[in-house]
């Protein structure tokens, strides 16, 4: 079953249990106020018919013509005695002489039913002229509440009956209305799937309801899936433009190896140090990408307390030996500078713009440590051939290069700094960066407290 058709039907069904509840309620109480009153006002002509009896007997009148003073319209006046038996019967009715009496011992009212007629019955015990006790009853048909109950039921049954109705064409229009932005929705899947496209849906109106923000939320989430796409592509048409020149040396060498390998030694080892070359930037780049796949996702990170200061002296001096260049640590504070992290995660981090400070600079590069405020940082400076300022928010960007001096010759792939923003951003540390043109760069990790 559609889910249009399912709300109506259940709309519609949990209106109509609703309106016979209430109208069955309202009916039965109605029933009720009305009944109680004719039985409460039978109950006090009775009364008033036995205290008439009473000085009737004492001023010698006699009963039977009293009782007809007391006569109902519409019912009728009965003595019964403690043997079951009528002594006396007045009535103008004579459908009413057949109803089946017993005799009452107390004072009683109720509503009873005969013959498809609701008849008011009150009864009181009284002492009869000859001294016997008898029970004084009284009949009579309430025709003006069987009247105004079935005129109830009628309306009831009427505006029940309208309500429902109208209740199923203003359930088919909100359901219209609910199912409407859903169907929108999936026919934009189905055209984006048919298309190849990432489509929005056109939000209307400014309800901001529910259904509005399902279509929000719908168009905001086609915004990431196409960026993610448009980076996907970008990645792979980068990747394979990465790999396509270094596969080519090695395929142009391999093959002068198989022609002139076997003749010419200078070949030989030309050959081999080009392939060993390519062999080791492929080897370098494809390392990355896999770093980068995994950086897609959350990091695993073990945060312990860090000693920045003896990590950044301890990770200066190794790379200073490994790249044969003079890298100064300066811990700028006579404070500990402790901060939460992963240590290796971080080394990698500085490992990586201390790399890019060596290769784009000849002078010496200084490692900077302190605090600002309260938060620990480190800087990178350099003193080499900084970036342009149009540039600054790429370089974070997967293979970008901001001009012909930052090429692959220098031995980059493009992907380190967006591996080193990805570790900080795990961290919860802010990377900014300052350069200027022919002045040099300074990069700073801005650490939590």
């Amino acid at each position: 079953m559609r889910l249009k058709n399912r709300i109506q039907l259940y709309t519609t069904l949990s209106l109509f249990l609703m309106v016979l509840l209430f109208h069955t309620a309202t009916y039965f109480i109605f029933s009720f106020t009305l009944t109680q009153k004719d039985m409460s006002r039978l109950s006090e002509v009775t009364e008033n018919i036995a205290i008439a009896l009473k000085k009737s007997e004492e001023e010698g009148l006699p009963s039977s013509e009293l009782l007809r003073a007391y006569l109902p319209q519409n019912g009728m006046i009965r003595v019964v005695t403690e043997k079951n038996q009528s002594k006396l019967t007045i009535t103008k009715e004579s459908t009413f002489s057949s109803l089946p009496f017993t005799y009452e011992p107390g004072q009683i009212a109720e509503i009873k039913e005969y013959g498809n007629h609701l008849i008011a019955f009150a009864a009181v015990p009284v002492i009869w002229t000859n001294g016997e006790i008898v029970s004084l009853q009284l009949y009579e048909e309430i025709e003006n509440t069987e009247e105004n109950l079935a005129l109830l039921k009628l309306i009831l049954i009427a505006a029940g009956v309208l309500f429902i109705v109208l209740s199923y064409f203003a359930g088919h229009i909100l359901t219209k209305q609910i199912v409407r932005p859903i169907s929108r929705m999936t026919n934009t899947m189905k055209a984006s799937m048919r298309d190849k496209a990432f489509k929005r849906i056109e939000l209307t109106g400014d309800s901001k309801d529910e259904l509005y923000q399902m279509g929000q939320t719908f168009n905001e989430m086609s915004d990431i899936l196409e960026k993610h796409y448009e980076k996907e592509q970008q990645f792979l048409h980068d990747a394979s433009h990465e790999l396509k020149t270094p596969i080519t040396v090695v395929m142009s060498y391999s093959n002068l190896l198989k022609r002139w390998g076997q003749t010419r030694p200078e070949v030989i080892e030309e050959s081999s140090q080009a392939i060993h070359e390519e062999a080791k930037k492929m080897k370098r780049l494809t390392d990355q990408l896999l770093t980068l796949a995994k950086n897609d996702q959350p990091l695993y990170v073990e945060m312990k307390p860090i000693d920045l200061g003896n990590m950044c002296k301890q990770l200066c001096h190794t790379l200073e030996v490994a790249t044969n260049r003079p890298i100064y640590p300066h811990v700028l504070t006579d404070h500990p500078l402790k901060a939460e992290g992963d240590e290796e995660k971080i080394k990698q981090l500085l490992t990586i713009l201390i790399d890019n400070a060596v290769k784009y600079s000849n002078d010496s590069v200084h490692v900077n440590c302190g605090l600002e405020g309260d938060k620990p940082f480190i800087s990178i400076i350099d003193k080499g051939i900084g970036i342009k300022e149009e540039d600054l928010p790429k370089i974070f960007d997967r293979f970008f290069r901001v001009d012909e001096a930052r090429n692959s010759e220098t031995g980059g792939t493009g992907l380190g700094l967006t591996i080193a923003k990805h570790i900080a951003e795990e961290h919860g540390a802010e990377l900014r960066i300052d350069s200027r043109i022919g002045e040099g760069t300074n990069m700073t990790i801005l650490f939590q407290k």
